[in-house]
């Protein structure tokens, strides 16, 4: 578990980085997070991460498909399209 923490954190923290490296970058990933202004900026970095061009994220059981990132955290499985 904790491995899959460490993953899913260095992920949000590249990201995170990378979102910020730019102008562009920038107004990239808050296109991406308007779009999914539910949910707190560490999932926005994860969703922006995996699937910047989303449209919109809701919350489906752990029994459906999800993003393969943010199931290894096992938070609430997203289906985001």
């Amino acid at each position: 578990m904790r491995k899959k923490f460490m993953l899913v954190s260095k992920l949000a923290e590249q990201t995170a980085r990378q979102a910020a490296s730019s102008v562009e970058r920038w107004k990239s990933y808050l296109d991406t997070a308007c779009r999914v202004y539910k949910y707190g900026f560490e999932d926005q970095l994860l969703i922006f991460a995996q699937k910047p061009e989303v449209a919109a994220c809701a919350e489906r059981s752990s029994l459906f498909l999800s993003l393969p990132i943010l199931s290894l955290f096992q938070v609430s499985c997203l289906l985001c399209f």
